[in-house]
């Protein structure tokens, strides 16, 4: 792994920004967390629950499932970058005063746990913004990260459609 910038809340690692060139390989518990994972940069890979997910610049997922993800990346020689935010129950429960955003309730039923969400400008505008913040280390505190994590999930919320046209496959040997 090249890099690793991360943002805190509470003692919580809540956001990240990771940078490595290919081929690499992690296994990553999201226990008792949802997490939204957008790719900057570099084609992704990863499995969760059987399926593989190929993404690619600019692709995002929000993933619902407390679930062990593998995460592994294509064998290409471009540096891949993304961004990982990170929603464990402490930290929603701080945010949100103890209660959930209807985003969870209604994506519950969501069988697989994931939502594969289209390329749209208005996730690219937020993590043109929040990339700011992790470039400008002084601009931020406590209360701009909490901010950010309210605008990622009503940002989701407002898409209409959820993308489901990147290519999955079943993987059979898992």
């Amino acid at each position: 792994m090249n890099s690793v910038e991360q943002m805190h809340l509470n003692g919580n690692t809540v956001m990240e920004l990771v940078q490595f060139k290919p081929p690499y390989t992690v296994g990553a518990s999201f226990k008792d967390e949802a997490c939204f994972i957008h790719v900057l940069k570099g084609n992704v890979g990863f499995m969760f629950n059987n399926t593989q997910y190929q993404m690619q610049s600019n692709d995002s997922i929000m993933m619902y499932n407390k679930q062990f993800v593998d995460l592994y990346f294509t064998q290409s020689n471009t540096t891949c970058k993304v961004l990982i935010i990170h929603f464990c129950n402490d930290v929603l429960h701080y945010i949100f005063n103890k209660s959930l955003p209807p985003i969870f309730n209604r994506r519950a039923s969501n069988k697989s746990g994931v939502d594969l969400l289209n390329k749209n400008e208005l996730v690219s505008m937020y993590v043109h913004n929040l990339l700011y913040f992790f470039e400008n280390e002084q601009q931020t505190n406590s209360n701009i990260i909490a901010l950010k994590m309210k605008e990622v999930l009503l940002v989701i919320s407002q898409l209409e459609t959820l993308n489901t046209s990147l290519k999955t496959s079943k993987h059979e040997n898992v």
